[in-house]
């Protein structure tokens, strides 16, 4: 109830303050981010506050999700906590060669909600949001073995790959329209 009443009286707050742009359209990369390398959408809902929407490609597959991201200062640069909920498609016939044994590995599909953390540089429109967090995975199967040379080296290597684990990532958001 009182994150409830937090988020409306933001929003409240937000209607009579005339504020830069709302809607973002970003660009994601990094280790193990929650939308893989690929884009996102945000929308600035509260000054503090903003609502997210992605999509890329990681070798764990396709990535899709949203999240939410809490800002604590609701203008400049500033530090901000996160949650993502995300999904990803899995991948399969993948190969990884480890000291020249060669194994091919099927990374199942699966889902995770990121823990994040980080600060976001805003330089006028333009948003630098460096985030470093865990993603746990809802079953987290690791990479599967199908065939080829298998040794644990190259299974722990693919393991890697699957969804979930520590982020380290660097979002370029560009604030547009109103």
């Amino acid at each position: 109830m009182l994150a409830l009443t937090c988020i409306l009286a933001g929003t409240i707050q937000a209607q009579g303050r005339s504020a830069g742009p709302r809607h973002g359209i970003g660009l994601i990369g990094g280790w193990g981010t929650p939308y893989g390398f690929g884009a996102e959408y945000s929308y600035l809902f509260a000054p503090n506050m903003d609502f997210n929407l992605g999509a890329g490609l990681s070798l764990s597959g396709l990535r899709s999700g949203l999240g939410v991201r809490y800002y604590f200062q609701s203008g400049g640069s500033t530090p901000f906590f996160g949650l993502n909920y995300v999904r990803t498609s899995g991948f399969s016939e993948l190969e990884f060669d480890v000291d020249g044994s060669v194994g091919i590995y099927d990374i199942p599909e699966d889902q995770a909600v990121f823990f994040r953390g980080g600060y976001d540089i805003n330089v006028d429109i333009v948003h630098f949001v460096l985030a470093a967090g865990y993603g746990l995975a809802f079953d987290d199967p690791g990479a599967e073995f199908q065939r080829g040379d298998y040794n644990s080296r190259q299974q722990d290597f693919a393991d890697l790959m699957a969804l979930g684990g520590i982020e380290l990532s660097l979002t370029i958001i560009f604030r547009i329209g109103k």
